[in-house]
This record gives structure tokens, C-alpha cells and sequence, in this order.
């Protein structure tokens, strides 16, 4: 075999008047001696990042045996697959050994993977806890990222990030308030480092709204005199665990008149426009607090003579307007 080797070499060609004559021949000289030295001493031994031999080379005895030990240090989580050269002394073809390996990065498990919370009240807060174990052979880094949806945002995970060593556990907070309704279905991936596959943990649930109710069916006010007041009272119940923000109004579209009361349709929208001035609520608004009961009066005033079938409306703040009606009728 005949090694050919090429260099180049930039000299400065501007002489000095006080320089010498310049000797290239002693320069190329010098530099072929080096890189003769340099390949030369080169071993070409087997070198990988992640496979190591040892011992790398050395003497086998005739008849005798050489344990090679072969360290394997994955540093991501994929398969690995190298081959290394058996180059015996004497031998034209060399011997090949194929080294195979699998990075496996750090395995966590949760104590849940699938959290139905059910139905909870709007504007409460729930506590979860879910616990990760650390079922691998090196310590894992976990992150848990958050969701920017609109029920996604309501939960927060103490600690979301961390460390946990080989054969040990992590306790995570899990805390939920919501001030909507609605149904979620929320997927929180758990990232661990140095492993492709995320954990995955699936929260569904529904929000409601307070639970409430009148002991009463309706509201009876009967035959009552033109222009004095009648007052009925009733309870409002709220069964709920949380707070019930409340406003009580009359619905003035769902009263029927009499056409004794006025043959004129002008005097009868002016009649519509008074009746919520002839219904009076007390309290009107307020807050009523979890699992207890409101007194409620309504004080009736007719201002005109006709036949009133209306009802009570109900708004719950935060939750909605007119979500319950109460029958009202007078005559």
C-alpha cells in the first residue's frame, strides 16, 4: 500500500532587507518527519461515547481465555446499535462485534391516570392529591405543564416540577376552582426527562350551580282589595356547599289581565309598565349562605283591577338569570 500525503504551506513573501535567504527544503522536511511521526503512533483503538471496551487491546496466551468487560452508558432514551473490530495479529480479515443496546430513561408511575370529580359547586375549591413513584433505576426530573383552556387554567399542581430519587414517591396537590358551568375534560401531561413518553393524567368533571328551593309551590295572594297591601311570605332553602348569590325580581311579560280591568289598550301597557311597582320584595337581593334558609316577603299592592298570573324569578350570580320561576296569582 502506497500513503500519499499533500500539504500546502502559505509563506510570507515580503523579505526584510536584514533576512536571510529563506531554506524551504528544511520546512517541508520538518513537516513530513511529523506527520510520519503522527500517523505512525496512531493505534486506530475503538472509541464510542456511549460503549467502552476494556481492556481495548493486549496478549491471549495459547490456550488461554481474556475476559472483555463492555460498559454501556446510554445518554437518551433510543436504541443504540455500534460495531467494533477484532484485529488479531496474523490474520487478514478481522473479527466483528456488534454491540446493541436500548436507552431507557426514567420511569414514573402515578397512583391514578383517569380522576372523575363528579359534579362540584361553581366558585368552590377541591383538593386532590395524586402520588408519583419513581419505578426506574436512575432519579426522574418531572415537570407537569399547564393548560391555558378555560378549565385547564383552574387547576394548579404543588410542586409541579422536581426530583425524584430511585425507589422513592412524590405526594402532588392537586387544587380546582372554578367560577363557570360547564362539563371539562382535561389531559395534564407529566414530562420526565431523558424520556420521550409523557405520563398522562385525565381530570373530567362538571361544574353546577347552587342547589336551592322554596317551601313553597306558589305563590296565592287570591282576592285582594284595589289598593291595599297583602303580604305572603316564603323560605328560600339553599342546599348547596357554597355561597348563593341571589336577586329576586317579578316577570312582568307572564301576567294576564282581565278585560274587566280596561277596555283601552293604551291604558293596558301602561298597566304592564306598573306592576313591578305593585310587587315588592323584601329582601330583594343578598347572599344566602350554604345549607341554610331566607325568609322571603312579597308585598302586593294591586293598581288595577284584573287578574295577575306572573311569577318570581330567580338570578343567581355567576350562574345565570331566570334559572328558577315561582307561579304568583292574584286577583
Amino acid at each position: 500500500m502506497v500513503e500519499k500525503l499533500f500539504f500546502f504551506c502559505l509563506v510570507n513573501t515580503n523579505e526584510s532587507p536584514s533576512a536571510g535567504p529563506f531554506d524551504f527544503g528544511v520546512l517541508i522536511q520538518r513537516t513530513f518527519i511529523n506527520h510520519r511521526r503522527q500517523l505512525s503512533s496512531e493505534s486506530y483503538l475503538f472509541t464510542h461515547p456511549n460503549f467502552r471496551i476494556d481492556p481495548i487491546e493486549g496478549d491471549i496466551w495459547p490456550g488461554g481465555t481474556l475476559d472483555i468487560q463492555v460498559l454501556f452508558k446510554p445518554n437518551e432514551a433510543r436504541k443504540y446499535e455500534q460495531t467494533a473490530w477484532l484485529d488479531v495479529v496474523g490474520r487478514e480479515q478481522r473479527l466483528p462485534l456488534i454491540l446493541t443496546g436500548e436507552g431507557e430513561g426514567a420511569k414514573l408511575e402515578s397512583s391514578f391516570q383517569i380522576l372523575d370529580i363528579g359534579c362540584v359547586y361553581v366558585g368552590s375549591t377541591h383538593l386532590y392529591e395524586v402520588v408519583l413513584a419513581n419505578k426506574g433505576f436512575i432519579e426522574a426530573r418531572y415537570k407537569i405543564n399547564k393548560i391555558n383552556s378555560a378549565f385547564g387554567s383552574c387547576f394548579t399542581f404543588e410542586p409541579s416540577s422536581g426530583i425524584i430519587p430511585v425507589d422513592n414517591y412524590q405526594a402532588i396537590q392537586i387544587t380546582f376552582h372554578s367560577d363557570q358551568l360547564g362539563q371539562f375534560n382535561e389531559i395534564f401531561n407529566v414530562n420526565i426527562e431523558g424520556n420521550p413518553n409523557v405520563l398522562p393524567i385525565t381530570i373530567s368533571g362538571q361544574i353546577i350551580g347552587p342547589t336551592f328551593y322554596f317551601d313553597q309551590a306558589q305563590l296565592k295572594f287570591g282576592l285582594v282589595s284595589y289598593g291595599f297591601q297583602t303580604t305572603l311570605p316564603c323560605h328560600l332553602y339553599n342546599t348547596s356547599l357554597v355561597p348563593m348569590p341571589f336577586r329576586l325580581h317579578i316577570d312582568q311579560d307572564q301576567h294576564k289581565k282581565s278585560t274587566v280591568a280596561s277596555f283601552d289598550e293604551d291604558e293596558g301597557e301602561e298597566e304592564d309598565r306598573k306592576i313591578n311597582n305593585e310587587f315588592q320584595i323584601r329582601p330583594s337581593h343578598g347572599q344566602l349562605p350554604p345549607q341554610s334558609d331566607m325568609t322571603i316577603y312579597v308585598d302586593f299592592v294591586p293598581k288595577a283591577i284584573q287578574k295577575y298570573d306572573t311569577f318570581l324569578q330567580v338570578d343567581i350570580n355567576g350562574v345565570g338569570k331566570n334559572i328558577f320561576s315561582l307561579p304568583i296569582t292574584a286577583k
